[in-house]
């Protein structure tokens, strides 16, 4: 059976009013993600349309769960982040992803000290060797089997200096995991090898380029069916803070450039169109824009910001039939792919619906489905929770009725 799939949340609580964790924790539980909260505030209710609601904050909090989570070598296929309190939060989260998140490239990295040649007469430059040994002798001694071969030549690694060979990966079948390794001996045996590679980087002429059969060893690793396999941690900065042209009543004019710090370390960011334009330093025009003009402001933040794929929500533009549609338009930075969606627009205004958008997008980004799909899924099942609320003439402050449609949602993204 395949690993469940992980998340990281990290958002504040209202006790009342459907946003935030309230929404993201439901969603993504229905999705059959285990999802992991890091509450970063409780408020007795959302601060749209209510007054006299009381707030906790708990910056004082992120940093002992960080550690505690670290401690236990957890490893998350997504870290998804919504509304923080304050610029100190931003730089907390910043580090909870940084300390946190996984990268294949560690894969690659533990490959590396263990195929780099040596210079004659470098100092101390049996170090590495002995301690990339060790990593495979304690590979081995667990059970693991690690086998390698021998560079056949200098040029095979593409070092521009005169070097010995010395033990490599020639092959992905030099790889063999007859078991696997759980996620803290992964981390472990990633920190042997990188503390080899750091060791040897002095004595060392670089000029390194990636080795395709590492690249195929890795992506093997990362694709692997193995239930305790690890890939690539997704990071999805939801950068609440606006709407309809203004600044949550919590934040100050400065809060926008910190976020965009938050958003320079995000795989994926999803804001909408008064949060972006606030991360790009331009004015808001409000929510209408035809396809070119979204293509142009997603392609100027992705640029800004060298985020790999930006999703711009809360989009009201007309259909090919002239009807008004609303939803989100995605652009990826990598290969310039643009798309829009959206569905009919229902004449009222819902609190939390961005929470429950970005919930279900990153849900269905996580079960594995491509971003213009997940942009697609998202839109329909907001659409459908806003409808239901409107034919129930629901107050708009409390949210909208997304739970009657996580039954429908769990059997779409099931495996």
């Amino acid at each position: 059976m395949a690993r469940q799939k992980r998340v990281l949340a990290i958002h504040d609580i209202s006790c009342v009013g459907r946003c935030s964790l309230t929404v993201a924790l439901p969603i993504l539980s229905a999705a059959g993600i285990e999802t992991s909260v890091l509450p970063t505030a409780v408020l007795s209710t959302h601060t749209g349309g209510f007054t006299g609601y009381t707030y906790r904050d708990l910056t004082d909090d992120i940093e002992p769960v960080l550690n505690h989570l670290k401690s236990l070598g957890m490893h998350f296929d997504a870290i998804y982040t919504g509304y923080l309190g304050s610029i100190e939060q931003v730089d907390l989260v910043k580090r909870v992803i940084e300390e946190l998140r996984t990268k294949t490239d560690d894969t690659i990295k533990t490959m590396d000290a263990l195929t780099l040649p040596m210079r004659p007469n470098a100092q101390n430059n049996s170090e590495p060797i002995s301690a990339a040994n060790t990593a495979i002798q304690s590979a081995k001694s667990d059970g693991k089997s690690v086998n390698t071969g021998d560079l056949t030549s200098a040029n095979d690694a593409n070092i521009h200096s005169h070097v010995t060979s010395t033990s490599s990966l020639q092959s992905q079948s030099d790889l063999n995991c007859s078991d696997q390794l759980s996620s803290s001996q992964m981390k472990d045996r990633i920190q042997s090898a990188n503390h080899a590679r750091d060791t040897l980087a002095d004595s060392i002429d670089w000029n390194y380029k990636s080795d395709a059969r590492l690249d195929a060893v890795s992506k093997s690793i990362a694709t692997s069916n193995i239930e305790n396999t690890v890939n690539d941690t997704i990071v999805i900065v939801d950068p609440a803070m606006a709407d309809k042209g203004k600044l949550y009543s919590l934040f100050d004019k400065n809060f926008p450039k910190k976020m965009r710090e938050l958003c320079e370390i995000a795989d994926v960011i999803v804001p909408n169109l008064t949060e972006a334009k606030l991360l790009l330093g331009e004015e808001y025009t409000g929510d209408h824009v035809d396809d070119l003009e979204a293509r142009a402001i997603l392609k100027r933040l992705s640029n800004s910001l060298n985020v790999s794929e930006t999703v711009l929500t809360g989009v009201g533009f007309k259909d090919f039939t002239g009807n008004d549609s609303y939803g989100a338009a995605s652009y990826n930075k990598i290969d310039g792919r643009f798309s829009i969606y959206g569905e009919e627009k229902i004449a009222n205004m819902y609190h939390g619906t961005g929470d429950v958008w970005a919930s279900v997008f990153t849900a269905a980004l996580v079960k594995g489905k491509p971003i213009a799909e997940a942009v697609k899924i998202a839109v329909h099942f907001t659409k459908e929770s806003i409808r239901r609320s409107f034919e129930g003439d629901a107050d708009n402050r409390y949210g909208v009725n997304f739970e009657e449609g996580l039954g429908d949602l769990a059997k779409q993204l099931a495996d």
